[in-house]
């Protein structure tokens, strides 16, 4: 029977009185992360995950470089779908805004922005699909 394990390593440490996550402090000499990697290993997991939250940056280096690859790609990624939803949401505001103010003037450069704002969601889509595929890569590059 195959064996997958998600490892929940987002623990900020603030019981602990510490600004280091949680994983991240030492047993033995080694990041307790790593004591958990070594029981996965021993378990014959056929795939481990890890769930880091706010502290991917600070974790990564633990992991190794392909772990930074990913993080990278992830990175990329969460970049290109915060710029399509500012997109989508700034031509929808501009097209309500356009409509209330009826203004010829107001209307036409509301109507010119939520089309600058339409082909940033474009790009964005387009950007998206690479940075998906990168990620993938990443990952199965782990």
């Amino acid at each position: 029977m195959a064996l997958d394990i998600v490892i929940l390593a987002a623990g900020k440490g603030t019981r602990m009185k510490s600004a280091l996550p949680k994983v991240l402090h030492r047993l033995a000499g080694r990041a307790l992360l790593l004591h958990v990697l070594d029981t996965c290993a021993a378990l014959h997991a056929q795939r481990t995950v890890i769930v880091t939250g706010y502290a991917a940056d600070a974790v990564v280096p633990i992991l190794g470089k392909s772990a930074r690859r990913f993080a990278d790609a992830a990175a990329d990624l969460q970049t290109i779908l915060g710029e399509h939803n500012d997109a989508v949401v700034a031509g929808s505001w501009l097209r309500t805004w356009a409509a209330v103010r009826r203004s010829g003037d107001a209307a036409f450069a509301a109507g010119m922005l939520a089309g600058i704002e339409r082909a940033a969601a474009n790009d964005a889509r387009e950007r998206w699909r690479k940075a998906w595929k990168h990620l993938v890569a990443a990952r199965e590059a782990m």
